[in-house]
């Protein structure tokens, strides 16, 4: 089976086999295929808060037995947090759940959604406590929970994780025609993970980053991305690493 760059160095860089999998954000279960396919004696979570996808979640995976979805967030704590829907135009319509700061109503990309609901939420080193593996795309909210959590995480040694910015020097250190090098969210994220024993870290996709990752990479060193939203252009950057122990 083809894969894509990011999958083919999953399977390069990963052990799949009797781990325990956590799939957050899991969608409409893409990844959780993927580690059905490539794994043997793993019990694998879905975590998703939309729920429209967990309606396709439940009816896709409802005979496999290795597979649990759990309809919800992850957060820093047990209880019930607000989510923003977002279906994306330059996607086919893809759904995705954000959750959103208690303060203003805003995620961690600082977007505000008019679609929003209240989901069960769970604390992440809490649910996971016993995951070898996570997957993580949370649309920002890793800068959140990481920096609290990742320290009482010992069991997990390797991190599929989604870092995401947006063009906002208050949450990610960037914008368009600046840079505060002491508020750079990814370097603050390298380094979370390198003083919590991680220090091997691949790009997942290369994304032209013509770099090693290590604790002197910033949002400078990657590439920025635009698309247009209601007549304006709307500028991010994103990397995906394999961070492991």
């Amino acid at each position: 089976m083809a894969y894509s760059e990011e999958l083919n160095n999953y399977l390069k860089n990963v052990n799949f086999n009797n781990k325990i999998i956590y799939d957050i954000g899991a969608n409409e279960g893409y990844m959780i295929d993927f580690f059905l396919n490539n794994s043997k004696g793993s019990e694998i979570y879905g975590v998703e808060p939309h729920p429209s996808n967990i309606t396709i979640l439940n009816k896709k995976f409802k005979n496999k037995k290795v597979v649990k979805i759990i309809h919800g967030a992850v957060n820093d704590y047990d209880g019930d947090c607000l989510i923003g829907f977002e279906e994306q135009e330059r996607k086919n319509g893809l759904k995705q759940g954000h959750v959103t700061d208690t303060n203003n109503d805003l995620d961690l990309q600082g977007r505000d959604w008019n679609k929003k609901s209240i989901v069960k939420s769970y604390k992440l080193d809490k649910l996971c406590e016993n995951a070898d593996i996570i997957k993580m795309d949370i649309e920002g909210f890793e800068h959140k929970l990481l920096p609290q959590l990742l320290i009482n995480m010992k069991n997990t040694k390797t991190w599929l994780i989604e870092i995401h910015s947006w063009e906002d020097i208050n949450y990610h250190g960037w914008t368009y025609k600046k840079h505060n090098k002491n508020n750079d969210s990814l370097n603050k994220m390298i380094k979370l993970f390198l003083k919590n024993g991680f220090n091997n870290f691949v790009l997942a996709k290369k994304r032209n980053i013509n770099k090693p990752i290590d604790k002197n990479v910033y949002w400078t060193d990657i590439p920025i991305s635009s698309y247009i939203k209601d007549k304006k252009k709307i500028y991010y950057k994103v990397v995906n690493l394999i961070i492991k122990k």
